[in-house]
């Protein structure tokens, strides 16, 4: 419905989705739909409560959404659980800003995180986790599969948790991007990456791919 519609950012929650039965690609396979964090949220909102001449909720929605990102868990929870909603969207877990740490290591399900704190903590579960300014960040990335993204600084990336090796820990790939990174994949068949020419690569345990510039 929104396919490659660019530049659409606006709040659908209004809309009445009582009778709506198939919107597998209504945001598009890629999230090519334009629509912010916000606009999604505020959607999912007002999609999870009737409004005013709406007799039910409908049911079993496949939603699609690959690569649009929200945050607003009560509504996913509500639509996914309830209602029997399939959202394909991307979690971004916000944090206070007065915080240095984002921790996502009680979340439910696989986090989708970028974050400029000292330290971002990955769930149990596949995460994507990306860093950024301030320099130095540190990311345990839990367990799971998880992709860990450095940024052009010199990062503190653990494919597992940080001061412990995890024998349930899956897999991960872990790029170190610019800087001087210290990167330790700990269990599991690991990717670790460098990216520069004074990073330090750990694999762990399990057979590791190691590539040191990238």
């Amino acid at each position: 419905m929104f396919f490659e519609a660019s530049s659409f950012d606006q709040d659908l929650g209004a809309r009445d989705i009582s009778s709506m039965e198939d919107t597998t690609d209504i945001f598009g396979n890629r999230g090519d739909s334009g629509m912010s964090m916000e606009s999604f949220d505020a959607t999912l909102a007002g999609w999870a409560r009737l409004a005013p001449g709406e007799a039910r909720i409908a049911t079993g929605i496949d939603l699609a959404g690959v690569g649009v990102e929200l945050s607003n868990d009560d509504a996913f929870h509500m639509l996914t659980t309830q209602y029997g909603w399939t959202i394909r969207a991307d979690y971004r877990l916000s944090a206070p800003s007065d915080s240095d740490v984002v921790d996502a290591s009680n979340e439910t399900r696989a986090v989708n995180l970028m974050a400029f704190r000292q330290m971002l903590i990955g769930s149990d579960f596949d995460d994507i986790l990306r860093t950024g300014r301030p320099p130095e960040t540190t990311v345990p990335g839990g367990l799971g599969q998880d992709t860990i993204i450095g940024d052009y600084f010199g990062e503190t990336l653990y494919g597992g948790l940080r001061d412990d090796d995890l024998e349930d820990d899956l897999g991960d790939r872990i790029y170190g991007g610019g800087g001087n990174d210290y990167i330790d994949g700990g269990y599991g068949n690991d990717e670790l990456r460098g990216d520069a020419l004074n990073d330090t690569l750990i694999g762990g345990f399990g057979g590791d791919v190691f590539d040191l510039f990238g």
